[in-house]
Order: structure tokens, then C-alpha cells, then sequence
């Protein structure tokens, strides 16, 4: 009986060794349990920034897009707004041009002018002066003319 004891005994020792074993393992396992939920949470939370993070890169994306496509057409608009300051440019020497040839031209038509008026002055006092010439050999041909008379009447 005594070795029916030391086994029963021994068992016992045994049995309190399992039952510290397996509340070892219980407690064990509810702290891996815990880390577990926690990990999962943390996971979940990660997902969570994960997808917030992936939201935000697409609207960074689609905003950097919309930023290209207007600094495209900016681009654009600015080398029509420089084609057309160009041709304004080309347009405003050319007129400039024509607008220097035009006061040329009337330059030389005043030019024109004025010596034909000087001319005209010129000849309208030569004129008067012959006019006055032929008046005064006149008066001394109808001079001339009398003295002949009295002469042809003496002789």
C-alpha cells in the first residue's frame, strides 16, 4: 500500500505540476491572445492610415496632373501671347516704316511745293518787271513815236 501511496503521491505531484503547467500555458496563451488582438488593432489602424495615405497620394496625383495641364496651357497661352506680341511688333515696324516713307514722300512734296511757289513768285515778279519794262518802252516808243512826228512835220 505504501508503494500504492507514493504513486498516488508521485501522481498527485504530478497532477499539481500539469495544472501549474497548464495555468502557466492559459496565462501564456491570454498574453499571446492580447498581443494578438493588440497586433490585429495595430494592423487595422494601419490599413486604415494605409488606405487614408493611398487616398491622399490619388488626389496628390490627380492634383499634380490638374497642375501640369494648367501649367501646359499657361505654357500655351504664353507662347500665344508672345506669337501675337511678335506679329504686333512686325506690324507696328512695318507701319512705322510706311509712316517714315509717308513723311518722306510729303517732305518732298512741301519740298516741291515751296519751289514751285518760290518759282511761281519768281516768275510772277519777272513778269511784273517785264511788265513794267514793256509800260516804260512804251511810254519811250510813243515818245520816240511824237519825236519822229514833230521831226517828219519840220522836215
Amino acid at each position: 500500500m505504501a508503494e500504492l501511496e507514493s504513486r498516488a503521491d508521485a501522481a498527485t505531484g504530478r497532477v499539481t505540476e500539469l495544472e501549474e503547467a497548464l495555468t502557466s500555458c492559459l496565462a501564456e496563451t491570454a498574453n499571446l491572445k492580447a498581443i494578438h488582438d493588440r497586433t490585429v488593432s495595430q494592423l487595422a489602424d494601419r490599413g486604415t492610415k494605409l488606405a487614408e495615405a493611398e487616398a491622399a497620394l490619388k488626389q496628390s496625383q490627380s492634383a499634380l496632373r490638374q497642375s501640369e495641364a494648367d501649367r501646359e496651357r499657361q505654357s500655351a497661352e504664353i507662347r500665344t501671347s508672345r506669337a501675337r506680341q511678335s506679329a504686333l511688333e512686325n506690324e507696328r515696324s512695318e507701319l512705322q516704316e510706311q509712316l517714315g516713307e509717308r513723311e518722306l514722300q510729303l517732305c518732298s512734296e512741301r519740298t516741291a511745293h515751296r519751289q514751285a511757289e518760290q518759282q511761281r513768285s519768281a516768275l510772277q515778279s519777272a513778269v511784273q518787271r517785264s511788265q513794267t519794262a514793256a509800260d516804260g518802252l512804251r511810254g519811250r516808243l510813243q515818245e520816240c513815236q511824237a519825236e519822229l512826228a514833230r521831226l517828219q512835220e519840220r522836215a
